[in-house]
């Protein structure tokens, strides 16, 4: 028996599906390459919504693939018509499958950095200020050295895993310049003072202390901004990717793009300012 689908009956699913996924009928273009790696990722992400979607136009030529002549398709022939959409469908995302698991690792390495940072910067600054209102020459006491020692050893360790195993040469493999250079500069500031600060502190050397922590501060803090210009980045970019979905839901504004570019351009200055001209 065949299954007989006539045409008005279709008409009206046809016309819906393909008013609001013509965008998704053929796959995307190639994303344009990147100045950082929260542009690379939402252009990845971009391209990877377009491909995510059964390309309709094929599946209505597999169920009507002669619709003005009303013939009748059979089961098998829509199944196979259907089954060489789907591999054409496969072999589109295919690319864009494995970026994103690229870019996801990347982010998981960034958000590690973030954690771990962010409760350094916390313990790094309650050093900071019991370093302050004591003589800067004068030993460390006993008391002194053991508060600091509480206070720094967690951080250590926690700040160590950034510079070996799997989060701290991960860095060396990636192939964003933006990212690779500044997870690197916030690597080597650890692995250059905590050392350091260690044996600062077990020797009392107050003075030298405050210079080593003045100094791994802001290098670790310098995980804000670059953290900002993910984020603006992905914003931007999973703006497009839902116009891509939806088409009245449109570019992003233009204010939108302003304020972004803007906040963007302070991060990547407050970057510079802590890793130099390397960071572009």
């Amino acid at each position: 028996m065949s299954l007989r689908i006539t045409w008005p009956a279709l008409r009206c699913l046809s016309l819906a599906l393909m008013a609001s996924c013509m965008a998704l009928a053929q796959p995307a273009s190639p994303a344009p390459a990147a100045t950082s790696t929260g542009q690379a990722i939402g252009n990845i992400i971009s391209a990877a919504v377009s491909t995510a979607f059964p390309a309709v136009s094929a599946i209505l030529r597999a169920i009507w693939p002669t619709p003005a002549a009303n013939k009748p398709v059979t089961p098998t022939q829509a199944s196979t018509a259907l089954q060489a959409a789907k591999d054409q469908s496969t072999t589109a995302q295919k690319s864009n499958s494995d970026a994103l698991t690229a870019a996801a690792k990347n982010l998981s390495v960034v958000r590690t950095f973030a954690t771990e940072c962010g409760f350094a910067g916390i313990q790094i600054a309650a050093m900071q200020r019991m370093l302050t209102d004591r003589a800067s020459q004068a030993k460390l006491t006993a008391d002194e050295t053991a508060k600091l020692n509480a206070l720094w050893t967690p951080t250590n360790t926690r700040l160590g895993n950034l510079t070996k195993d799997a989060i701290g040469t991960s860095i060396d493999g990636m192939t964003d310049d933006f990212l690779k250079v500044t997870l690197g500069a916030i690597r080597d500031a650890i692995t250059n003072n905590a050392t350091n600060i260690t044996n600062q502190i077990r020797d009392g050397g107050a003075a030298d202390l405050s210079i080593s922590l003045s100094q791994l501060a802001p290098q670790v803090q310098g995980i804000a901004p670059l953290v900002g210009v993910l984020i603006g980045d992905l914003s931007t970019s999973l703006t497009t990717a839902a116009g891509n979905i939806a088409s009245h839901a449109g570019p992003p504004q233009a204010d939108e793009i302003a304020a972004a570019q803007a906040d963007r351009a302070k991060n990547v200055s407050a970057l510079k300012g802590l890793f130099g001209a390397k960071i572009q």
